[in-house]
């Protein structure tokens, strides 16, 4: 399905160059033509996302039901800090991406709103840990998404001192186990707003 989502861009969001068959990065600017993760967006500033997002957008209105567009936009608008309108997008992506674990982590870091887990409602807390359940259901070998859990109930049940199982400490080990690497835990830690 990727491959029909980049048939449908006919140019590069960010240089306009025409799109090269059978690829994904724009032989020109080296950008990615399809966003997948927010690694694709390191090095973009807002003007730069904003591409993105226009480009995406004409995309959607034609074809609303692409879960790759929608996923798209949900990562351009997360790296922006648009919470909610990040939300609704992965939302309509899941539908039909159900096994993208991304999405359900996504969506968990959507749940706290850019806050500091210690400052969210136990509700959001806990839709936000769903979320990573899930995620960690469908990659159990990503270690992230135990990172991800393992912060939040540090920072929410930890240091409010309410019992929890697993403690954070058995979900940090866990995402050792699964081999985290130091590039993920940044990318978690930003994400959050919070490290170890």
């Amino acid at each position: 399905m990727i491959n029909d989502a980049i048939a449908m861009i006919a140019e590069c969001p960010q240089c306009g160059a025409p799109v090269k068959l059978n690829s994904n990065i724009c032989e020109f600017c080296g950008s990615e033509y399809l966003i997948q993760t927010l690694k694709g967006l390191n090095g973009f500033d807002k003007k730069g996302i904003d591409k993105y997002i226009a480009n995406y957008r004409k995309l959607s209105a034609k074809n609303s039901a692409n879960p790759e567009i929608n996923s798209a936009i949900g990562i351009c608008y997360l790296k922006l800090g648009l919470y909610d309108f990040a939300y609704k997008y992965f939302e309509k992506a899941m539908e039909d991406m159900i096994e993208n674990s991304d999405l359900y982590f996504y969506s968990a870091v959507c749940k706290l709103k850019g806050k500091r887990p210690f400052l969210v409602p136990l509700t959001l807390i806990r839709k936000s840990e769903e979320f990573l359940d899930a995620a960690k259901n469908l990659n159990s070998s990503d270690g992230k998404y135990a990172y991800a859990h393992a912060l939040i109930k540090y920072d929410y049940y930890y240091k409010k001192r309410l019992n929890t199982d697993p403690n954070f400490q058995e979900l940090l080990n866990e995402a050792e186990h699964c081999g985290i690497s130091q590039d993920d835990k940044q990318l978690v830690e930003n994400l959050l707003k919070l490290s170890f």
